[in-house]
């Protein structure tokens, strides 16, 4: 009995989680400057701090084949497979592998303080840059996938890094009352 609630429980996180990751990229508007800015990564770090690597991966997975079967939940209402091809698909990898990082790094205690969650936070933002700069290096160039890819988006990574740093603790202190 008790895997069955096990089980229950663990689809009830992925949908909740799901539907977070959903919602959060929906935030999406440009900072002064032009910066863009979009609550998608914070969404999957969150879940990975949350989760785990396990649950954190599946949802994300199931997240992106639901954008890539043509739910509009990508950054913007964005979806479908053009997306997995153009500039959006390096970052799209850099989500399953920042969710597992960032899930392991739970693992290690990185989930409870603020500088720890920062770093945590951090660390799944850099890898998640990195994997959609890539993705645009190999259709452009290296030039153009840093001024497009990774500069634009530094100043919003970190400021989405302190955020969770800030959240995430007492996100743990208001389950921990529950």
């Amino acid at each position: 009995m008790k895997e069955k609630i096990n089980f229950i429980s663990a689809i009830g996180v992925i949908i909740i989680a799901f539907l977070f990751i959903s919602l959060c990229a929906q935030i999406s508007f440009d900072l002064p400057g032009g910066i863009p800015f979009s609550g998608q990564s914070f969404a999957i770090i969150s879940v990975g701090i949350c989760c785990g690597w396990i649950i954190g991966g599946i949802t994300v997975s199931i997240y992106l084949i639901a954008g890539l079967l043509g739910a509009p939940i990508f950054a913007g209402g964005a979806s479908g497979f053009n997306h997995f091809l153009d500039g959006s698909g390096g970052y799209f990898v850099g989500f399953i592998i920042a969710i597992i990082v960032v899930g392991l790094l739970k693992k290690k205690g990185f989930d409870r303080s603020f500088g720890k969650n920062t770093l945590a936070f951090l660390v799944g933002h850099f890898i998640i840059l990195l994997c959609g700069t890539i993705g645009i290096y190999l259709i452009h160039n290296l030039e153009t996938a840093y001024q497009y890819g990774f500069k634009p988006f530094i100043l919003a990574a970190v400021f989405k890094s302190l955020l969770g740093g800030v959240v995430m603790p007492i996100y743990y202190q208001i389950r921990k009352e529950w």
